[in-house]
Parts: structure tokens; sequence; C-alpha cells
């Protein structure tokens, strides 16, 4: 922390981050669960199995590798916030 910056400037830095990366994360698992809808209307129409299965583990794919970035992203945000409140 600065000499000019005031005790209150990293948490709301920090809180920023989760905010956006929320939201960032939602708009991802919204991707996610819209693909899996569409992969349903496609199995009830008869879709090729094969197009079904790959559309299918391609919304689990998206979820969980958006699951695993938004952990590692609050992670690293409360890493850099624990490091700019108790700088000295």
């Amino acid at each position: 922390m600065d000499k000019t910056e005031k005790w209150w400037e990293p948490i709301t830095r920090f809180i920023v981050h989760v905010l956006v990366g929320t939201i960032i994360f939602i708009v991802i698992a919204i991707v996610s669960v819209v693909v899996d809808l569409v992969v349903d209307k496609l199995a009830f129409l008869g879709a090729n199995s094969f197009t079904v299965r790959m559309l299918s583990s391609l919304a689990d794919l998206i979820l969980i590798v958006d699951s695993i970035l938004f952990l590692l992203h609050l992670v690293q945000s409360v890493l850099k916030a624990f490091r700019e409140t108790f700088k000295k």
C-alpha cells in the first residue's frame, strides 16, 4: 500500500475483481447451458448420435474449464488482495 493509498482501496479492487470474474463466469456458464439445451433439442429431433454426444461433451467441458478458471481467479484475487493490504 502506498502512502497516498487509502486502506480500503485494495479491498475495493478485490471486490471489483471478484464481481467481474463472477459475471464472466456466469456468462460462460449460460453458454454451456444453452449448448446443452440445443443438444437436447437436437437429440429430440433425431440428430446423429455422434453429434449429440460431441456437443454434450463440449457443453460439459465448457462448464468444467469455466469453473476451474473461476476458482483460480478467486485464489489469485485473494492472494493479490492480501499482498496489497499487508505490504509494508
